[in-house]
Order: structure tokens, then C-alpha cells, then sequence
């Protein structure tokens, strides 16, 4: 059995190539636009991702991208966890259009399309801001 110790959104990730560390930037929790649609140009999803010792070493998930109810990307995605039973997932994502506020929910499911885990992103138009002069 999948389970899921964490998935966040960031702008990016970097993994350190001598400890397999990984270090994520711009954690993303809300975005702020002028108006909508929008288009986000780079997104990252990083996934800690825990199985049981007697499952297989590669596993089928899929990451479903929605804009409140409407799906705006649905991939599978391969996961190798090299005889470990536990594996940092890191998802790079290129533009991705948003059409209207709310939020932006990345999906995470196992094979049988049952959700391990949700990270949502809010959607705000920009307050007006007055500029008065003398």
C-alpha cells in the first residue's frame, strides 16, 4: 500500500546530488492576480512517497490538476523506488493555465484512482489600490 508523508507545490525543488536531499523554494499557498485567466509558467510538486516492504519496487500514481471542479491536467506517473520503501517524487510542471478564482487542487491517486493526498492552492484577484495626489 501507497501512502503519502507529504505533497507540497513550490515554484521549485533542487535534490542534492551526494544525499539525495532535497530542498524546495517558494512554497506556494495562495496566488494573487490582476485578472483572470492567468498562466503560471513554472510549478513544481514534490511528493515523500512511503510504501510497504512486499509491494512492488515501481508503482503507478497519477497526478490530477483541477481549477476548483474542472480538470485542467490528469498525468501517470511512474515511481521507482530503487528496493527502498520510501522515495522523494519531484514533478516538473511547464505552464500551466488558470481560468478562474478559487482554488487550484493537486491531486494525488494511487492506480486505482483513489486520492492519497490533496494540496490546494488559493486564487485571488489583487485589491484595488487608490492613489490620490495633491
Amino acid at each position: 500500500m501507497i501512502t503519502l508523508q507529504s505533497l507540497l507545490v513550490a515554484d521549485r525543488a533542487i535534490r542534492d546530488s551526494e544525499t539525495g536531499n532535497l530542498s524546495i523554494i517558494n512554497i506556494l499557498e495562495d496566488i494573487t492576480a490582476e485578472a483572470f485567466p492567468i498562466l503560471i509558467p513554472r510549478l513544481t510538486v514534490a511528493a515523500f512517497i512511503n510504501k510497504e516492504t512486499n509491494d512492488d519496487s515501481t508503482q503507478i500514481l497519477h497526478l490530477k490538476i483541477c481549477n476548483n471542479e474542472n480538470i485542467i491536467s490528469d498525468n501517470q506517473i511512474k515511481v521507482d523506488f530503487r528496493e527502498k520503501n520510501k522515495s522523494k517524487v519531484i514533478i516538473q510542471l511547464g505552464t500551466l493555465p488558470i481560468n478562474e478564482l478559487g482554488k487550484v487542487h493537486f491531486i494525488l491517486e494511487n492506480i486505482n484512482r483513489v486520492e492519497l493526498e490533496r494540496y490546494s492552492i488559493g486564487l485571488k484577484l489583487r485589491e484595488e489600490i487608490t492613489v490620490t495626489s495633491e
